[in-house]
C-alpha cells in the first residue's frame, strides 16, 4: 500500500518535470490577455501544497493558506526543478507510519471573507488530494503550453481514472490514446 500512495504524490511530479524540460524559459513566465496566469505561477502553486504536507509531516499541522507568491519558484524553472527533486525525495523516505499518521488540516473556505476550517486527516488522504490537484493543474499548464506551440506529451494532466477508462476501451485495440482524453 505505501508504494503505491508514494506513486500518487511522484507521479504528478515527473509529469511536472518532464513539462517544465520541454519549456523555453520564456515560456515558463508568459502571460496572454486570455492567461494572466503564467506556467510557472501554476507549479509555484503546486508546489505550495507539497509543502505544506512535507510541514504536516514536521509539525502535524498541513495549512493549504501559508503560499510563496512571488518566489523564484513562479520564474525560474531550474528552481523548481531543484525543489520537485528535494521533494520526491521526501516523498521516498516516507514510512508507511507517516503516511497514515494524524495531521490537522488548515484551509480558507469562503472567497468574500477571511474564514478557515480546521479538518482531520492523515499525511496520505492528504497526499492524495494533492497528487490529484497537481494533475488538475498540469492540464491547465499543458494547454499553455499548446497555446504557445509548445509540443506536450498528450498523457501529461490526464487523471489516473481517465488514463484507466482508456486503456479499458483502447485494450481491444492494442493502443492506448490518452491524446483523445
Amino acid at each position: 500500500m505505501m508504494h503505491r500512495l508514494i506513486k500518487v504524490g511522484t507521479e504528478p511530479l515527473i509529469q511536472l518535470l518532464d513539462l517544465i524540460h520541454k519549456l523555453p524559459r520564456p515560456a515558463y513566465v508568459t502571460t496572454t490577455p486570455s492567461f494572466q496566469q503564467p506556467i510557472g505561477r501554476h507549479v509555484r502553486h503546486t508546489l505550495d501544497l507539497y509543502r505544506a504536507i512535507e510541514q504536516g509531516d514536521h509539525s502535524g499541522v498541513v495549512d493549504y493558506d501559508v503560499r510563496s507568491r512571488g518566489s523564484a519558484l513562479e520564474s525560474n524553472p531550474q528552481e523548481a526543478e531543484r525543489k520537485i527533486a528535494r521533494i520526491m525525495s521526501w516523498l521516498s523516505g516516507l514510512s508507511s507510519s507517516q503516511l497514515h499518521s494524524p495531521v490537522r488540516v488548515k484551509t480558507e473556505v469562503s472567497i468574500h471573507e477571511s474564514e478557515s476550517v480546521w479538518l482531520e486527516s492523515n499525511l496520505a488522504r492528504e497526499l492524495c488530494y494533492v497528487g490529484s490537484h497537481t494533475i488538475h493543474h498540469l492540464a491547465y499548464m499543458s494547454l499553455l503550453a499548446r497555446l504557445q506551440g509548445i509540443e506536450i506529451d498528450a498523457g501529461i494532466g490526464v487523471a489516473p481514472a481517465t488514463v484507466s477508462y482508456y486503456r479499458s476501451i483502447d485494450m481491444s485495440k492494442g493502443r492506448l490514446d490518452v491524446g483523445s482524453c
